[in-house]
């Protein structure tokens, strides 16, 4: 590899243009820029002085003489670089139009950087429009137009992109030539990357790069995720890099977070396919084992995606194609740490998906091999320092085995009715997860990470029963959520998880007996953070779904409370998502069960308005349904919590109806499930079931 060297033949560094609406900004960039000093290992790799050179903004450098236009086109030739500074404001700018124009005719489109510190590119509201109408145009050397500009790099300065630092960098990185990384090593800002086990063995010898070219020929995309998928999709800028097999990685461990983070599934899914599309189209110059280890973490993003937008028969098939080459592989390299870890990866996503439908030896099978794959890959020696600092590898093998600890958690808490193995793995995955945020405290990342063991080990403790410490947990993992949103209140993963993490509480807390007249106004913000998921993302049927529950939970406390009128509207909403979600994909048992429960409370807020008839019919509809499941499906959590009131409720509503015979029935499919269902019966159940118990011996006492 040549050596990259920089040299001074230009009078200026950058010309930044921006709207003097914007001047604080520029002022700040200006300083940021020519206060700058490069770190020793750049200067030496780049053969580069400490400092980046004079920087041209048009209000400190041009003198009054009334000839700006002049002036400006001159300093415009004598820069190397043009700095845009996207907003509404600058896309109006006239001059800043007419700076983008000139500096395109002079040199073209190869050396324009953008930084966007407000409004969306390509939107379709002109008024929130940030990129300049000439920025997406390519000119002549006369200076006409001559079709659409297809490159440049974009730095997002705004707290929920890159932030103005991370900005920073990335276009002295791009005016350099250089990755990212070599500047982001001495600032110890390296973008979080998700730690699970092919992150791991990726994340080896990975460097962070700038200069991701955007390409965007007409596209109208979304806000957030309009940026970053640019930059992403750019695969002829790729080819130009040394380390296209680590632009692979970044792009899909970085980008797709970004992506998911901003709330745009259709853009993930856009982003696999034309990585996967680069991928089996390229000849590679070593071994297939190259080709395969880029391609299974591709695969499984676009699975993902797919899963989440409700095409999980789609996603399942990828799944499966992607573990046969994963496991590939890994048997004809058994020592690999890639090939370890990406199978891992692999194993991870198909017992995910066989857990959410139900077929749980299958998922057990797939998480206690991913577990043996994982035990080799941390018994492997660690890489060089060189490659990786040996601090990030330890942590990652820990991440390793406490994501997988705790997903066989949660197959054990209520599926395998092994809640005390299951309490002892949430346990050490938790240890683990601490040890590693205890490293780097304010690493978003590794906070999602320790949330995640908390959930799991507050959901084991529910289902024994201990709710103090359920709540313990889950008010440590709503305040992890809480600092993230505080830095990035647009992050509508974190923005979801906090929600479910609040409403989970208000459940708790009924079952603890502790329910307080806050309750509803908490649910009601739930469901107002639910419709900001919903509306920055229809498509997205996993926040359809979710939406839903909280609709359905709202609707139930507010009939609790007496407010038949709030829990006629929010159960409607709750049964149309939930409608909308089911006939995308039915496959989550999750998702059934919402169905199942809003069923159910159709009846009662009919019982509660006096219409015993009606909501007769309507729970003997709500049996039929929850019949119709497979016999596996009173397994998955708080399907049997539901199945004792749905059946207690019934029998109830046929002994008051003079049914007695019917009604001791339904109290006995109570203590029919109890035998027939191998699952970790919780006190929410066996109460229930001690009531019905109760009902058999003097059904006609409930008559009275």
């Amino acid at each position: 590899m040549s050596k990259h060297v920089v040299t001074n033949e230009f009078q200026y560094k950058a010309f930044i243009s921006y709207s003097h609406k914007d001047d604080k900004f520029s002022s700040w960039l200006l300083r940021a820029l020519e206060g700058y000093r490069l770190p020793s290992h750049v200067r030496k790799k780049i053969a580069a002085p400490a400092k980046l050179g004079r920087i041209f903004r048009d209000r400190d450098e041009l003198p009054a003489t009334g000839h700006m236009t002049d002036r400006i086109f001159e300093a415009l030739e004598a820069s190397e670089y043009l700095i845009v500074v996207c907003s509404p404001a600058s896309a109006k700018s006239k001059l800043v139009n007419r700076e983008i124009a000139e500096f395109k005719r002079i040199r073209g489109d190869g050396n324009i950087l953008c930084v966007i510190i407000d409004g969306i590119p390509f939107a379709s509201n002109p008024d929130d429009e940030c990129f300049p109408e000439t920025l997406k145009l390519k000119f002549t050397e006369e200076g006409k137009q001559s079709g659409f500009a297809a490159e440049g790099l974009a730095a997002d300065a705004r707290e929920e992109g890159d932030g103005e630092r991370q900005a920073l960098l990335k276009l002295i990185a791009g005016m350099l030539n250089i990755g990212l990384n070599d500047l982001v090593r001495r600032e110890n800002q390296r973008r979080q990357r998700k730690l699970t086990a092919f992150a791991i063995a990726a994340s080896v010898g990975m460097a962070l790069m700038g200069g991701l070219a955007y390409e965007a020929r007409n596209a109208r995309l979304e806000a957030e995720s309009s940026l970053k998928l640019a930059e992403a999709k750019s695969i002829e800028a790729a080819q130009h890099l040394d380390n296209n097999e680590q632009l692979m990685r970044v792009v899909m461990l970085t980008i797709y977070e970004d992506l998911l983070a901003a709330g745009s599934l259709e853009s993930l899914e856009n982003l696999s396919e034309t990585l996967l599309t680069f991928l089996n189209e390229r000849e590679f110059s070593e071994n297939r084992a190259q080709q395969l280890a880029l391609i299974i973490p591709t695969n499984l993003r676009l699975g993902q995606a797919l899963e989440r937008r409700g095409e999980t028969d789609r996603a399942a098939e990828i799944f499966r194609k992607t573990r046969v080459i994963a496991e590939e592989l890994y048997l004809s390299n058994p020592d690999s740490r890639e090939a370890l870890s990406g199978f891992a990866t692999t194993l991870f996503f198909t017992g995910y998906l066989a857990q959410r439908r139900g077929e749980y030896e299958h998922a057990v099978a797939e998480h206690e091999y991913r577990l043996k794959v994982a035990e080799k890959f941390v018994n492997l020696p660690f890489a060089p320092e060189s490659e990786l600092p040996l601090a990030e590898q330890v942590d990652g093998r820990k991440e390793l085995m406490a994501d997988i600890l705790a997903t066989l958690c949660t197959l054990n808490a209520v599926p395998l009715a092994n809640a005390e193995k299951a309490l002892d793995q949430c346990r050490k995955s938790l240890i683990l997860r601490q040890e590693i945020l205890s490293s780097d405290p304010e690493n978003d990342m590794k906070k999602t990470d320790l949330a995640s063991s908390l959930f799991h080990s507050a959901m084991t403790h529910l289902a024994v029963g201990q709710y103090d410490e359920a709540l313990v947990k889950l008010q440590a993992r709503l305040e992890l959520y809480e600092s993230t949103l505080a830095k990035a209140p647009t992050n509508f993963k974190i923005i979801r998880r906090a929600a479910m993490t609040r409403q989970q509480m208000v459940r708790t807390n009924g079952l603890a007996g502790t329910s307080d007249a806050t309750a509803l106004r908490t649910l009601l913000k739930i469901t107002q953070d639910f419709d900001t998921l919903t509306k920055k993302d229809p498509a997205n049927i996993m926040w359809l779904a979710d939406s839903a529950t909280a609709y359905h939970d709202y609707a139930k406390t507010a009939l609790l409370a007496g407010d038949l009128t709030t829990a006629t509207e929010a159960l409607s909403i709750a049964d149309n998502q939930i409608s909308r979600a089911l006939k995308a994909d039915n496959q989550r048992i999750s998702r059934r069960l919402t169905a199942h429960k809003i069923g159910l409370l159709k009846s009662k807020l009919a019982a509660a308005r006096g219409r015993a008839g009606e909501a007769l019919t309507l729970t003997a509809s709500a049996v039929a349904a929850f019949e119709a499941e497979d016999t596996s499906y009173a397994r998955a959590h708080n399907v049997l919590d539901y199945a004792g009131e749905l059946y207690l409720f019934y029998g109830d509503q046929l002994n008051a109806a003079g049914k007695h015979d019917a009604a001791q029935e339904s109290w006995l499919k109570l203590a029919q499930l109890n035998e027939t269902t191998v699952a970790t019966k919780t006190p929410v159940f066996l109460k229930t079931l001690e009531t019905s118990l109760a009902r058999l011996e003097t059904p006609a006492e409930v008559a009275r």
